[in-house]
């Protein structure tokens, strides 16, 4: 096995938990269930579409293509969370890169990605979007 998410293999089933329980186990190993922790949903795979704006972007224009990227990817069947950086991007990527906005978009499968990448409502905002300059990158990404 070499570790992708191929469409055609068989995948563990996604885990969805209450938001309210945290679940762990006793050393007699009975689940221990506690209504304090927030669980995330565990997904063996995903694939992800990245965007990242140039810094030199008027920021009123970007905010404007990432709310239409996110409608349009919200659209297409499978979109998973999409998520946008909050004010200045920070660390030392941030100091010496060009970028000065991403936007992330999570898909369950490479063929929900690919629709939605090339999705009708999609294609004015990609124009537009790498008129900017930006770079959109698509990859698979899994827990290490």
């Amino acid at each position: 096995m070499d570790g992708s998410c191929d469409s055609d293999r068989p995948r563990p089933r996604d885990i969805d938990l209450d938001e309210t329980q945290h679940i762990s186990a006793d050393r007699s190993g009975r689940p221990d269930t506690h209504p304090r922790t927030p669980l995330r949903r565990y997904s063996p795979c995903v694939y992800r579409a990245l965007v990242m704006f140039p810094k030199s972007a008027d920021a009123a224009e970007v905010d404007a293509l990432i709310e239409g990227i996110a409608s349009s990817f919200r659209a297409s069947t499978g979109s998973q969370p999409i998520t946008r950086n909050v004010d200045s991007l920070m660390g030392p990527g941030a100091k010496a890169g060009e970028a000065g906005w991403i936007l992330e978009a999570d898909f369950p499968s490479l063929e929900d990605a690919m629709s939605a990448l090339h999705a009708e409502d999609f294609q004015a905002a990609k124009e537009r979007t790498e008129t900017l300059g930006s770079t959109i990158f698509l990859f698979e990404v899994r827990e290490v």
